[in-house]
């Protein structure tokens, strides 16, 4: 009687990818991207609203397709950002993930609240100022004093949400420094910008723009956990019968 050793598959099953990951995270990441792209350049088309109300109404009304393409487009990344929140926290795993998921909610709060006052103020002012102004300019009276600005009230979680992430991701060390810092004083500009404007929006934007679109970048590439290498056989020692 012989001792025999043959190799067997292992029953075990890893955690394999399925055929959507890829493309899930890919999707994410080019929603991360857009909301960059969309967020800076829908704020250099758009119409700055802190100037004064007939400044403002004549400058929408002497760009009314600039200004409201500009305003839906600040808005379309506003909400990119959401999904995109999804690839970015693939960067940021074990030490900072707690204070990451943290600052997604808020970031992803700040940046919905702020998509919803776009579109809204957006669709007013491109509906009434052509035909009337003198109804735009009580609106834009009654957003300055009453409810209509609350969804702007939430900028503060939109600064705070990026910010702690950018820490997060310092913390984590999965992106490079230059990376890290970038992340954190993209948010951290954006109460220097206006409401719109080349020089006085965009350019303060171009820190988190550039953030965003590099982020997404490495967010796409797929990390070692994604890959599922062949499995080590596993070895079953039997007596063999007797001859």
């Amino acid at each position: 009687m012989t001792n025999s050793v043959i190799p067997a598959q292992s029953t075990s099953t890893p955690p394999a990818q399925t055929p959507s990951t890829p493309l899930r995270r890919r999707l994410s990441a080019l929603a991360l991207a857009g909301a960059g792209v969309g967020i800076v350049a829908g704020h250099a088309l758009s119409i700055d609203s802190g100037q004064g109300t007939a400044a403002y109404l004549a400058d929408f009304t002497a760009h009314h397709l600039r200004g409201t393409m500009g305003g839906l487009s600040i808005a379309l990344g506003a909400f990119l950002l959401v999904p995109g929140l999804v690839s970015l926290l693939r960067l940021v795993t074990g030490r900072g993930a707690r204070l990451a998921t943290i600052a997604a909610a808020l970031w992803g709060t700040g940046a919905i609240a702020l998509g919803a006052g776009d579109v809204m103020q957006t669709l007013v002012m491109s509906a009434l100022v052509p035909t009337h102004p003198d109804t735009a300019r009580a609106v834009i009276e009654v957003a300055q004093q009453g409810i209509l600005g609350l969804p702007f009230l939430f900028a503060p979680a939109f600064v705070l949400g990026g910010t702690l992430f950018a820490i997060a991701l310092l913390r984590a060390r999965t992106v490079p420094t230059w990376l890290g810092v970038l992340t954190l004083f993209g948010p951290l500009l954006v109460p220097a910008s206006s409401a719109g404007g080349l020089l006085t929006a965009a350019v303060p934007l171009l820190p988190l723009g550039a953030a965003l679109v590099l982020l997404s970048l490495r967010a796409e590439a797929p990390s070692h956990t994604d890959c599922v290498g062949a499995t080590e056989p596993r070895t079953i020692h039997y007596d063999a019968p007797p001859a």
